[in-house]
């Protein structure tokens, strides 16, 4: 059940104002019906809730405070059942997880581009139709219980057997027969044979079987036996439900009419006189005089009224009449002649309280010298309540055609439209204050159009098929690609009498196409094997990469068992792949060495995780990899790291300690002779100790794990300055922006470039070192001599200085420590002219 959306109100919660209004500017544009307010923090978010009527919440995750599941709680403590939609740049399988645990309605990682908007409004509109549709259908069934509770009696269905086994049961079971309804709907009680007196059995089957034979509605009077003894006369009517034509069972109302039953035995003996006065006429009748006085009554406005006739004798018409009042009724009156007659419409109210419709005929007549007045009634309940019945069937179907997205027509044979509905306008170009009568194919098209409208029509009317036409039509947002489709509909002799027509944009449905290809042309451009399993773990969809490595056609793979899968099976504790498909794990990764008979012996890196499509198993997605190569070169790694950390232990042992040394022996010289060689000395030392170091470092980066933490980079990088020997030089902050990095080796990388610019950027101590923001990341720039173009590609190698006493690691060390955050960096000129540093791909908060 879809309830169609009208405004759709929505709560964005985000501490970022600039980009909350950003994002409500986008979704307000991609669907006009979409109003969004925002707020920068969960406790506004909340105020808002509180004072105004939300149809869905958005959220951001990483919020100061409050974060977007903690707010998420706090919503669901009022609004339990108001979407939730977790819209956040901070994504991960955790934060996912977590975030479906507490129950949020949808989960939807911030990207780049504005494509993401049309899908957040997309599952914005899904997730309000959604809980719109879910309280529609609660209401529905709530109304439903609630008119079945207050009828007096109960409905039921049961099979059309002579036993009459009930299969459902609602309403006052106990009340009319003494027995609970799940006795009688489990078999424990027969209502055929037990609950219905022996000698009304077989009369009622036949009174029943003969309405089945005319697929008509049946009503049946008969005698039951309570639970406690006692007889009651039950109502029912009731009609077949039929398959291929054959009752298979019976839907119906039955109620207790015991005391009406009574009280008609009551009245037989004294309605053979009215019987044979009003000829037993299945109208009301009454006569009453020229005061209004009802003289004469027959049985049928008795029964229909459910008074006794002495209670209705001696009253006044308008007392049983509500419409026509006294003065009113004497008007009518005086303006007839004897024998003339009056129809009125009129409604008359029941001992009970209740009302009917009637259509009533006055005759004016004279009975020993004295007016009277032949009042004939005629119930039209069943008429009124089918008019309103096809009244409110005509409203209800007007305003859904009136709301589907499609255009619908229908006209007669020769052209002239008999429906259009608001869309069928908005193509056509047709007001809609414009009555559609009237309008016609020659009045909306151009000769050469109604020509061609006239052939579709009737090769619709000649096949007795649909036709359909696709054509471009222009409208105010530019030209649409729309499909027409035809139906012929006949009339009783099998002549043509009208075409039914659904017009329907087909635009975005064939741009989607379009785009299907294009993603089925990219994953078949990959060079990972991709597939689809089902849930036995066969292959439904493969890539052409795939069958390259089996060696073999798509056709012939599909369907066939995947040797992956089944390895995965037999090697593995219990059964993974079972669980993906059950959904009891998220995910199976590992890798396989074996041989493939379109690509020889391979090592493949794979995942398989489970497909969802509308909440439901869809399929497995499996990935695979090729990484032999990457296995070799590995393992060629791991050896070159073993000589690695030889050829560290040699520089922090051998070299160091003989290093050591030398710098005692230099102090002993230092104190017996006074040269100027022993500072040359020392300087020698300390530039070899400086490049021992260096070299350590350089070594040793990338052996330990890089720990991600938010910094603020303008105060980190003031810390790190006063680890610098600035010699006169000044650092100048234009930045407010949160980095993540490990906090050890971004302090290394930032030292590195200060000192770099410090002791190679200016011939004297007067320098500025900037600290600043770039689009996808920061830089570090100075005023200094700058670096040639020519020589910009060698700074990060090692050894590479433009100095005496530079040891040529420094830049290397900052090159590897942003090639282990993931950053891309380079050396350009800065708008002083000296050496600028941009560092891009780094991840901001």
């Amino acid at each position: 059940m879809s309830v169609p959306l009208d405004e759709i109100r929505v709560l964005h919660v985000d501490d970022d104002p600039d980009l909350a209004t950003v994002v409500a500017t986008y979704l307000e544009r991609e669907d006009d019906r979409i109003d969004v307010r925002t707020a920068t923090s969960a406790t506004d978010g909340l105020d808002i809730l509180a004072a105004t009527a939300v149809d869905c919440v958005v959220s951001d995750y990483d919020m100061p405070g409050t974060d977007g599941l903690e707010f998420l709680d706090a919503v669901r403590e009022h609004h339990p059942e108001l979407p939730f939609i977790l819209f956040t740049g901070k994504g991960s399988e955790e934060i996912a997880s977590a975030a479906i645990s507490a129950g949020v309605t949808d989960y939807l990682q911030k990207e780049t581009g504005t494509e993401q908007y049309a899908i957040l409004a997309n599952r914005i509109e899904n997730a309000v139709e959604r809980d719109r549709s879910q309280r529609a259908l609660a209401e529905r069934k709530r109304r439903l219980e609630t008119l079945i509770s207050n009828l007096p009696g109960m409905v039921y269905r049961c099979r059309n057997e002579p036993s009459w086994p009930m299969e459902y049961l609602e309403g006052e079971c106990e009340r009319l027969v003494g027995y609970p309804a799940a006795a009688i709907e489990s078999g424990e009680l027969s209502w055929g044979k037990e609950i219905i007196q022996p000698d009304d059995r077989e009369r009622m089957w036949e009174t029943v079987q003969a309405a089945l034979d005319d697929a008509e509605p049946f009503e049946v009077t008969y005698r039951v036996r309570t639970a406690d003894g006692e007889e009651k006369w039950l109502w029912e009517r009731g009609r077949g439900v039929f398959e291929g034509g054959e009752p298979v069972a019976l839907e119906g109302f039955i109620t207790d009419v015991t005391d009406r039953k009574r009280r008609e035995e009551e009245l037989t003996a004294k309605t053979a006189r009215l019987e044979a006065l009003f000829d037993r006429s299945p109208d009301m009748i009454d006569v009453h005089d020229a005061e209004g006085t009802i003289r004469d009554v027959n049985r049928r406005i008795c029964e229909e009224l459910g008074y006794d006739e002495e209670e209705l004798l001696g009253r006044k018409v308008w007392e049983v009449d509500e419409v026509i009042g006294e003065e009113q009724a004497r008007e009518l009156w005086a303006r007839m002649e004897s024998g003339d007659r009056r129809k009125v419409d009129g409604r008359y109210r029941r001992a009970d309280g209740s009302t009917l419709p009637v259509e009533v005929h006055v005759v004016r007549f004279e009975l020993g010298g004295e007016d009277r007045f032949l009042v004939i009634s005629r119930d039209v309940s069943e008429r009124v309540a089918y008019e309103q019945d096809l009244h409110e069937k005509n409203r209800q179907l007007g305003g859904v055609l009136d709301t589907v997205s499609a255009g619908i027509f229908m006209k007669q044979p020769d052209g002239e439209y008999t429906v259009l509905n608001e869309t069928a306008r908005e193509w056509l170009g047709v007001d809609p204050e414009t009555p559609v009568a009237g309008l016609s194919d020659e009045q909306l098209f151009s000769p050469d159009a109604v020509r061609r409208i006239r052939e579709e029509d009737w090769r619709a009317f000649a096949t007795g098929e649909t036709v359909e036409v696709r054509e471009r039509l222009a409208r105010g947002d530019g030209e649409r690609l729309v499909r027409t489709q035809k139906h012929p509909l006949y009339d009783d002799e099998g002549e043509p009498d009208a075409i039914c027509g659904v017009v329907t944009d087909v635009t975005e449905r064939e741009r989607r196409r379009g785009e299907l290809r294009k993603y089925e042309s990219m994953v078949d451009a990959m060079r990972d094997a991709a597939c689809i399993y089902n849930a036995e773990g066969r292959f439904e969809v493969v890539n052409d990469y795939l069958t390259e490595f089996y060696d073999t056609s798509r056709e012939a793979l599909v369907g066939e068992k995947s040797t992956l899968v089944t390895a995965i099976r037999e090697e593995a504790d219990g059964d993974p792949f079972a669980e993906l498909v059950a959904g009891d794990r998220e995910e199976i990764r590992g890798v396989r060495e074996d041989e493939f008979p379109g690509h020889g012996h391979a090592v493949v890196d794979y995942r398989l995780t489970r497909l969802t499509i509308q909440g439901a198993f869809g399929g497995v997605v499996g990935v695979a990899r090729d990484v032999s190569d990457q296995r070799e070169r590995e393992r060629a790694l791991e050896r070159q790291n073993e000589r690695l950390d030889e050829f560290v232990s040699v520089v922090s042992h051998d070299l160091r300690n003989p290093l050591t040394v030398a710098d005692g022996r230099l102090e002993l010289v230092r104190d017996e002779c006074d040269s100027d060689h022993v500072d040359a000395i020392a300087r020698a030392h300390d530039r070899m100790e400086t490049l021992i170091d260096d070299l350590l470092e350089l070594a040793r980066e990338g052996e330990t794990a890089v720990e991600i933490e938010p910094l603020a980079l303008g105060e980190f990088a003031e810390r790190c300055w006063e680890n610098v020997a600035a010699d006169g030089a000044t650092l100048v902050v234009d930045t407010d922006t949160t980095v993540y990095a490990d906090r050890s080796r971004f302090a290394q990388l930032l030292e590195n470039l200060f000192r770099n610019a410090v002791e190679h950027g200016a011939d004297s101590g007067d320098l500025a070192v900037t600290v600043g923001d770039t689009d996808d990341g920061f830089f570090v720039a100075d005023d200094g001599v700058g670096i040639p173009p020519e020589k910009r590609e060698q700074v990060f190698e090692s050894g590479y200085s433009t100095s005496l006493d530079g040891t040529g690691f420094g830049l290397r060390i900052v090159a590897q420590i942003a090639e282990r955050h993931g950053w891309a960096v380079a050396v350009t000129e800065s708008a002083a002219g000296g050496a600028r540093f941009e560092f891009g791909d780094v991840e901001r908060g």
